[in-house]
């Protein structure tokens, strides 16, 4: 399930600045560069989880999932204009898919066997 967080978190920011390139407008406001770098350090990390000892795993993806809950939620939900958005759904799925994640990842992280 953490793979599809991570194919939809990727989708939206590229979708987000595939729609920027051909219209100037992007889903979100959010910089679309900056998100596919941001979701590939989380990747990146959690791909990294059984060649590090758990408390700096455990250190980074606690600060990444408090990253995401801050910028990836609550920015959406506070901020929502159809100036910066491009639709209702845009600013939904965003938030949509960074809920999915802060629940899928800690799972993925954390228990074993998932």
């Amino acid at each position: 399930m953490v793979h599809c967080y991570f194919l939809a978190a990727l989708a939206y920011n590229v979708a987000s600045q595939a729609l920027h390139d051909m219209t100037g407008r992007k889903l979100a406001p959010t910089d679309p560069v900056f998100g596919i770098l941001f979701i590939s350090l989380v990747y990146l990390v959690y791909l990294l989880k059984p060649y590090l000892p758990l408390y700096p795993f455990s250190l980074l993806m606690f600060v990444l999932l408090a990253m995401i809950v801050r910028f990836g939620i609550i920015q959406h939900l506070l901020n929502y204009s159809s100036q910066t958005y491009h639709s209702r759904l845009s600013w939904l799925l965003a938030i949509l898919i960074n809920i999915f994640g802060c629940i899928v990842l800690p799972i993925a992280s954390f228990y074993p066997g998932t």
